[in-house]
């Protein structure tokens, strides 16, 4: 379209020379993004007020956009990003809303993508499958993680369990 590129390091570009000192891009391939994130251990409690679940192994980061159980993306673009994992609930005696989703810097959900009713269950424990996944819009330098909740009306002892994925890619 004879628009500019704005490139960064490790992009790759195919140019044809035109002849003095223009050039034609056949092909334009950024520096891809991604991350795979997990934890084998260690549940956290869900509590009335915002947790941010935490990821200790990196099983791929490239770029070195991931740190802390947070990606930062290094350019504005399309990002794609999934969550998996499995939420254990005691008892099951209180009714309530669950809330887990991708949030940003300010702590804010993004996108509230998993909302659970907590329905009455005789006794026992119980395991809630969650696996979800999205596309953001970012501009370099945002900042995305994976939180959740619990209402207050939900007294019983509700955890993310220890085993739990987080990924993402630019697109």
């Amino acid at each position: 379209t004879g628009a500019n590129i704005t490139t960064a390091a490790g992009d790759c570009i195919i140019a044809v020379s035109l002849g003095s000192g223009n050039w034609l891009v056949t092909h334009y391939e950024p520096k891809r993004a991604r991350f795979i994130a997990a934890n084998s251990s260690g549940g956290l409690t869900f509590d009335t007020s915002q947790t941010v679940a935490t990821f200790a192994i990196e099983t791929a980061d490239e770029g070195g956009n991931f740190a802390s159980s947070t990606f930062t993306a290094p350019r504005a673009g399309m990002y794609a990003f999934g969550f998996s994992g499995n939420i254990l609930v005691s008892s099951g005696t209180t009714e309530g809303e669950l809330r887990i989703g991708f949030i940003n810097a300010a702590n804010a959900y993004t996108h509230n993508l998993y909302i659970s009713r907590h329905y009455p269950y005789a006794s026992g424990l119980f395991y809630v499958p969650v696996s979800f996944q999205t596309v953001l819009r970012l501009a370099a330098g945002d900042t995305v993680r994976v939180g959740f909740s619990k209402d207050a009306s939900i007294t019983d002892t509700v955890t993310l369990d220890g085993t739990r994925y987080f990924h993402g890619y630019l697109l």
